[in-house]
């Protein structure tokens, strides 16, 4: 291709001449072809290196074209044609390339050092990335389910390293192969000066000192209430037991004696009669038996005067 000078542009025109024809044989889409300097970098746009958004082309050594169809990768040397190397992506893993894109990876502890590859998306809707120009595949990730074809045609690569696609008829979703660019959204609103509301101004606190003797018991208190210990103040409760008739003293010393001369346990005078019942089965039932019987005839013999004369009254 001859391009005349600038001054001679409106009257020269611009001349290209075919000098080398490559075919590829397995005859699939071609998806990108992209010229690289000797130092893997692809040439910048003339439209951005005349803007100033890009640096001028590096045109020292020798440059590559890389040409990616749907099956496979292939780097050729310039101006030869000379094959350097290829990856057949359909024949090792079984899928299409859709998108695909050159992308440059900045190290995220050095600002100074970044590498270009080769990213790449298939029909399964996975993310994959190779070296350049050796194409060995570095990494591999699962990102769209190869169902959604919307989502796979819709996918573009960004120069550093994200993704975008449309994940529905309304969203939007991003996705990152770049270990320094993160997808963590970080924004922020600019606010003009004296808009922003004052702070609010905190007020000091007044302490005020306790006597050492009170702080030590105060201490004391909230360390057993964190260790749940309860005190209870001490008091004595009297309680005023009502006056019993002569009938029912005689019966509670029947009762206590009995209780005490058939069961020898000193906790059996607090056990009601139906405790004991349930509590002296486990044992000898006939003499519990006799005994229940027993004392309930002493109480009817007990009892029966004592109901006459009331009743007479």
């Amino acid at each position: 291709m001859t391009m005349p000078a600038a001054e001679k542009r409106n009257d020269e025109d611009v001349q290209c001449m075919l000098a080398k024809e490559l075919q590829l044989k397995h005859r699939a889409p071609v998806q990108m072809i992209t010229v690289i300097d000797s130092k893997t970098a692809p040439l910048p746009n003339a439209l951005e290196v005349a803007q100033g958004r890009a640096k001028p082309a590096d045109m020292t050594g020798n440059h590559k074209v890389i040409i990616c169809s749907e099956e496979q990768f292939k780097i050729f040397q310039l101006p030869q044609l000379k094959p350097l190397g290829k990856f057949k992506l359909t024949a090792f893993e079984g899928a299409r390339v859709r998108k695909i894109a050159i992308v440059n990876f900045v190290s995220k502890s050095d600002d100074n050092y970044s590498e270009n590859c080769v990213a790449c998306l298939s029909n399964l809707g996975e993310l994959s990335v190779y070296t350049i120009p050796g194409l060995r595949r570095q990494v591999m990730h699962p990102c769209i389910k190869k169902e959604d074809i919307n989502g796979i045609a819709s996918f573009l690569f960004s120069p550093r390293g994200e993704g975008f696609y449309l994940q529905s008829s309304s969203e939007f979703a991003r996705v990152t192969l770049s270990a320094r660019v993160i997808v963590e959204p970080r924004c922020r609103v600019q606010i003009e000066e004296g808009n922003r509301p004052p702070l609010p101004v905190e007020q000091p606190v007044e302490t005020k000192e306790e006597p050492p003797a009170e702080a030590a018991a105060n201490a004391l208190n909230e360390v057993k209430e964190e260790a749940g210990v309860i005190e209870e103040p001490e008091t004595k409760l009297v309680e005023e037991s009502p006056k019993k008739t002569s009938a029912e003293e005689v019966t509670d010393k029947l009762e206590k004696t009995d209780l005490n001369e058939s069961n020898p346990c000193d906790h059996s005078a607090d056990i009601t009669i139906d405790s004991v019942k349930d509590h002296t089965q486990t044992g000898n039932g006939s003499a519990t038996i006799e005994h229940n019987a027993a004392l309930e005839k002493k109480l009817a013999e007990i009892e029966s005067p004592i109901i006459n004369e009331l009743t007479a009254e």
